[in-house]
């Protein structure tokens, strides 16, 4: 039985994962080799370290290993559901938090709200990112991913760098349903040092919408920029129209 620290120790490591939709790390090839159950037991009773907690998590099935390109990743969507309800019924209540947070930016997206948007991306930044790495603009690619983190139950995995149209956007949501009228396909560009309305002027553009069109033509428009001077965030939400 794992105690109180460990059992949050796993929980926390596997929620990064979740956040980042993979973590690259490479593992002794010992921790990814068959193991009985005994010697898995074992191990869950003597997890030292971060590593410890990894090759539990891959033998007990939540989380995956790449071997190829030395990442972990959840491997679907119904392990991702259960880290979720793990993490919604603990007394993780930081993690809670974070998930809470994303629910309330993915409605803010639906019903137009720039302003929280931008407010919980903001958030977000302070809080996940490091003094070290807050200026990097991948840092904000992962903070907008993790803020959106509760889209999981009603979206695939977000999609990075899609090519569509004249371009490549830089985050796209895609529903489980084809076609889906109540829930829309959210394309999400990110910008430095400029404006909200410059990220949208860009999808529009780079005409990355029409590439959707086969999926669904409920498509919304989200523009997101970060001044790095200011620290501040603003967003810009739009309805895609066909012209």
């Amino acid at each position: 039985m794992l105690t109180a620290n460990r059992d949050y120790f796993c929980m926390h490591n596997c929620y990064i994962i979740v956040l980042q939709q993979s973590c690259q790390i490479i593992l002794p090839r010992t921790y990814i080799t068959a193991v009985n159950d005994g010697v898995l037991r074992a191990l869950i009773d003597k997890i030292k370290c971060r590593d410890d907690v990894f090759y539990a998590l891959i033998h007990l099935g939540y989380v995956a290993y790449d071997i190829q390109h030395v990442r972990l990743y959840i491997p679907n969507k119904e392990v991702m559901g259960q880290i979720i309800a793990a993490i919604e019924g603990s007394n993780l209540d930081t993690i809670k938090e974070s998930l809470k947070l994303s629910e309330q930016a993915l409605d803010a997206v639906l019903n137009l709200d720039e302003e929280k948007v931008a407010e919980i991306v903001e958030k977000n930044h302070q809080d996940l990112t490091s003094a070290f790495s807050y200026d990097y603009e991948k840092s904000l690619s992962y903070v907008v991913h993790s803020t959106f983190v509760a889209s999981y139950d009603r979206y695939f995995k977000a999609k990075r760098e899609l090519p569509m149209g004249k371009g490549f956007a830089d985050l796209v949501y895609l529903p489980e349903i084809k076609n889906n009228k109540e829930t829309p396909t959210i394309v999400v560009e990110l910008k430095w040092d400029q404006d909200a309305k410059t990220a949208i002027d860009q999808i529009k553009e780079k005409r990355y919408c029409e590439g959707l069109l086969d999926h669904t033509d409920n498509i919304l428009m989200v523009g997101i920029n970060y001044d790095k001077k200011t620290k501040k965030h603003t967003c810009k939400i739009e309805q895609y129209r066909l012209n």
